[in-house]
């Protein structure tokens, strides 16, 4: 919080009207420790808030111009250590470091305009409530992906919102939590709960099945 702090004020000298906001798996509840954090500058130039978040030509010139100027003024007021900006992407980004040191420091990644990120978050927090396997089989994942250098989708790899909707995927089609109702069974009245007043005995019903999330990783693999 205290680094975000430290960038917001940085910006904010160069454009005064902007403001920071936090995306990605740090605001879902999906981040590894390791992993980066990913702010988003709003206020400053043109927005996207569509699903697939990219820019148009003209657009991502007026961008990558703020970035450039951003990624220096970070650089002089040694916000990060070293840093590289990623312009050629349909969502343009720059990606720091604090130290130059993943022992004493940690990643940024900084992008303009990219209000679809956010709408993305309260998407993901929707899913983890209906699926509870959700979030282990995430980190799995992440952690996965992470060893074999497979995480950074600027580069190829899968991103956190696309492994989140193949996970999503894969346990709405294996019929996990969030999945159809139990069916009623032989003998439970509809009405039992409405009735409870009127003296009539509530049948109690079994907990549901616990979930072997080895099953449900595997199962995610095999896919």
């Amino acid at each position: 919080e205290a680094f975000c702090v430290r960038v917001e004020i940085c910006v904010s000298r160069l454009f005064p009207s902007a403001r920071l906001a936090c995306f990605g798996s740090g605001a879902s509840g999906l981040a590894l420790r390791e992993a980066d954090i990913d702010l988003v500058v709003l206020g400053v130039g043109p927005e996207c808030s569509t699903a697939g978040g990219g820019f148009n030509k003209s657009d991502r010139t007026e961008l990558v111009s703020i970035l450039r100027k951003i990624e220096r003024q970070l650089r002089r007021e040694r916000v990060v250590a070293r840093d590289q900006g990623i312009y050629t992407t349909k969502g343009p980004i720059v990606k720091a470091h604090t130290t130059g040191d993943d022992a004493t420091g940690f990643a940024l990644d900084l992008t303009v305009g990219a209000t679809n990120g956010l709408k993305a978050v309260d998407w993901i927090k929707a899913r983890v409530s209906e699926f509870p396997e959700l979030r282990p089989l995430v980190l799995v994942l992440k952690k996965l992906l992470k060893t074999h250098s497979l995480d950074d989708a600027s580069t190829g790899g899968c991103g956190g919102y696309l492994l989140v909707s193949l996970a999503v995927a894969h346990l709405k089609m294996r019929g996990a939590s969030g999945g159809a109702p139990r069916p009623r069974r032989s003998g439970e009245d509809e009405n039992d709960e409405e009735n409870v007043s009127g003296g009539k005995k509530v049948a109690v019903l079994p907990p549901p099945p616990k979930v072997d999330l080895g099953v449900v990783v595997t199962s995610f693999l095999r896919r």
